[in-house]
């Protein structure tokens, strides 16, 4: 768990995206989807962020045989990366509000409203004492 959380803050630290200039770097989420679920999943994912759901309006496509450092698109395959929400600690913190990331979760929505978690992640430091 340490792992994760020390891996977490680093994706904090280094998110550069400036506000006022609307530059900078940004941390995403990429799915890999199969080529043939494209056009299906662009419906979806244009529902979600013209709903308002979304960080952010942007996404940007990989196409199959995309390698990157850390991302790898494979035959057959498309990547769709979105804006992740560690995105929005980072910039709090680069405008010097901190932030301590304690949960992560599955909203359920009904008619646009919050209702609960359907699942949680709770991110938790222990220190033990002797």
């Amino acid at each position: 768990m340490g792992f994760i959380i020390t891996r977490i803050e680093k994706l904090i630290y280094d998110t550069t995206f400036d506000l006022k200039t609307g530059k900078g770097s940004v941390i995403i989420n990429t799915s890999i989807i199969d080529k043939k679920d494209i056009d299906e999943t662009i419906e979806i994912m244009d529902h979600v962020i013209n709903g308002g759901y979304s960080f952010s309006p942007y996404i940007k496509i990989m196409e199959e045989e995309t390698v990157t450092s850390d991302i790898n698109i494979p035959e057959g395959k498309i990547g769709i990366a979105t804006m992740c929400s560690i995105t929005i600690d980072g910039i709090l913190l680069k405008n010097g509000i901190p932030v301590t990331p304690k949960y992560g979760g599955l909203l359920d929505l009904r008619n646009r409203k919050p209702t609960g978690f359907e699942d949680i992640i709770v991110i938790a430091v222990h220190l033990l004492t002797p």
